[in-house]
């Protein structure tokens, strides 16, 4: 089954202790900024917060993409080792935009079809709305995934390299 939102759930063992995990991940993270100068590159590759044992962090990227998952986990011990347990999404914000353009595209959607049976005429001009629901969708999986690869690279390599 395929779910409306994207998302996906990692959850990667690492040999190295938790606080090396953590120290790793500091070394990477700086905290959000609000305002950025879009042509500095002096930067660290993410920006969010780490609290203790969980993060919440985002790439830093250099142009728009409104679907770029949010990374929220937790780094927790594992024996000799840690575990890091973490969820991708996109932002909360972005959840709630979809939902609510897709909505009112499909009362538009339901309106028109019930327009159309009513009259007994067929219009292409009804597929319109319906189509840009399906563009938005795939555009919102494609936009996704195409970073969560990044991210989840992101996770292994700070789970699995010792010289991160």
């Amino acid at each position: 089954m395929i779910p409306l939102v994207p998302y996906e759930r990692v959850c990667l063992r690492s040999e190295a202790p938790a606080d090396e995990i953590l120290r790793r991940l500091a070394r990477r993270v700086e905290p959000t900024k609000w305002l950025r100068n879009p042509l500095s590159h002096a930067h660290l590759p993410y920006e969010g917060r780490i609290d203790r044992n969980q993060f919440k962090i985002s790439r830093i990227i250099h142009h728009r993409n409104s679907f770029l998952p949010t990374i929220i986990g937790s780094v927790r011990v594992d024996g000799t080792g840690a575990v890091i347990d973490a969820t991708l999404r996109p932002h909360f914000n972005v959840i709630v935009f979809m939902a609510l353009w897709c909505g009112f595209l499909a009362v538009a959607t339901a309106e028109i079809i019930a327009r159309q049976l009513s009259n007994g005429v067929f219009q292409a001009s009804g597929l319109i709305p319906p189509g840009m629901v399906l563009f938005g969708y795939f555009m919102m999986r494609w936009s996704f995934f195409a970073e969560s690869k990044k991210a989840k690279r992101f996770l292994e390599d700070l789970a699995l390299s010792p010289s991160f």
